[in-house]
Parts: C-alpha cells; sequence; structure tokens
C-alpha cells in the first residue's frame, strides 16, 4: 500500500482520497527506525474506519505510517511513506493530471493565459480527491 504524504497541506493521500491531518504539537514518542533512531510522532489521520499516524526518525528523517482500526483499535499495517513537499510538488502533480491540465494549472498559478476546458478537467479531478485547487496554486 503507498501513501503519499503531502506536507505543504498537512495531508496524506490515502486510497485515492485526501486526508487532512492533524499536527502532533508536543514531543510523542512514535517508535524506533530501521536505522536505530527514535521515531516521534508528527501528524495524525482519521478517516472513517481508519487512523494514520506519521511518525519522522529523529536521525535520518524518514517518515513511517502507521495504519490502525479505528473499529478496534488494532495496527493493521506499517507503511513506508512518500513524502511531496514543496519543491516537488508539481511533479507529484504531473502524475495525476494530464499534459494539459498540468499546463493549464501552472499558467494559472503563474498568471498567464490557459486553457479553460482543461483547467477545469483538472479543478474536477483534484477536488473528487479532495484537494482544493485554490491551495495548490498557492503552493505552486
Amino acid at each position: 500500500m503507498e501513501l503519499v504524504f503531502l506536507e505543504p497541506l498537512e495531508s496524506i493521500i490515502f486510497d485515492g482520497r485526501v486526508i487532512k491531518g492533524i499536527k502532533v504539537k508536543e514531543k510523542t514518542f512514535g517508535g524506533f527506525c530501521e536505522c536505530g533512531g527514535v521515531m516521534y510522532q508528527k501528524m495524525r489521520f482519521i478517516d472513517s474506519k481508519t487512523g494514520i499516524l506519521v511518525s519522522e526518525c529523529d536521525k535520518c528523517w524518514k517518515n513511517d505510517a502507521l495504519i490502525i482500526s479505528m473499529l478496534d483499535g488494532r495496527v493493521m499495517d506499517r507503511a513506508d511513506l512518500k513524502l511531496v513537499d514543496r519543491s516537488n510538488f508539481p511533479e507529484f502533480l504531473k502524475k495525476i493530471l494530464s499534459e494539459s491540465e498540468f499546463k493549464a494549472v501552472i499558467a494559472k498559478a503563474y498568471g498567464k493565459e490557459y486553457n479553460p476546458s482543461s483547467y477545469s478537467k483538472a479543478k474536477r479531478k483534484l477536488e473528487e480527491m479532495n484537494l482544493e485547487i485554490s491551495t495548490i496554486l498557492s503552493i505552486i
């Protein structure tokens, strides 16, 4: 199972939908990393039946996720996270939008002329994933 952590949006993609997270403010133990470092909780995500706890290693900065059943509290899986930060956000968009949709979103973000039809399709596709186009434009 691939989980994508959209760091600028403080969100995660789980089962094709974006879930907004809650930042963990206190330094809370989140397990041990493969490198031997200590993991600290970074974000919590709650969907209807699933909770996801994202932790970050204090030694190698790797992000890790525990997938927890909200029905009985048991850990269902542990998954590596693909991290999308501000610098690689356009690459992430390229993977989920068609070329014309991507070009329209980028042009709109930079205040240039764009194809309204392609932009509309991109907006609809992103909103189906629970991503707001205005937020995405501000990141680009």
